[in-house]
């Protein structure tokens, strides 16, 4: 329970290991490999999250880079990115054209006419979050299967509906 609230720890390196700049590549390899996706911000020709958009496209997955000016140091890696072939984030609407749909519970995406189900769904989880409350407690409020709820919790964030406060916990943004 506690993990499923305040997250985990995963890393190759013993425990006690310093956060030496050379671990960062290894660490967002697991990353890379544990995301559908990687989206790179900033990034300076030199910079650490263009080793791990490498390491994604290695292993697959789509890179994805938000353009910026061309005379800015901070936006000289994500504007080669997308001159190389990374997908350009152009709006915040571009993440449900550029990745698939999230893995739903029976394997299936929701058919057209379920739309209305999860509008209803919402309805609850945002009526369940009338005061912050961790993952396992909004399971217990609404009946949903934390595997499902940790999914459609991220959704709303990124609609800006929900965001994590403190220790873990999700309240209405």
């Amino acid at each position: 329970r506690r993990l499923a609230v305040a997250g985990a720890v995963v890393s190759e390196m013993p425990i006690g290991t310093a956060p030496w700049k050379s671990h960062f590549p290894r660490r967002n390899r697991l990353l890379a490999a544990w995301s559908p996706a990687t989206l790179v911000v900033e990034a300076d020709l030199a910079s650490g999250s263009l080793i791990t958009a490498k390491r994604a496209l290695e292993l697959g997955r789509d890179v994805l880079a938000v353009p910026g000016p061309i005379d800015a140091p901070t936006s000289r890696g994500t504007n080669r990115l997308i001159r190389d072939g990374a997908h350009p984030l152009l709006e915040l609407d571009d993440l449900a054209l550029l990745l698939p749909p999230l893995p739903r519970s029976g394997g299936a995406a929701p058919a057209s006419d379920d739309l209305s189900t999860a509008a209803a769904s919402d309805a609850t989880l945002l009526a369940a979050l009338s005061t912050p409350a961790a993952l396992d407690v909004l399971a217990a409020r609404t009946g949903l299967r934390a595997d499902e709820l940790a999914v459609r919790l991220v959704e709303l964030e990124v609609a800006g509906a929900v965001r994590r406060g403190a220790a873990g916990l999700w309240l209405r943004a």
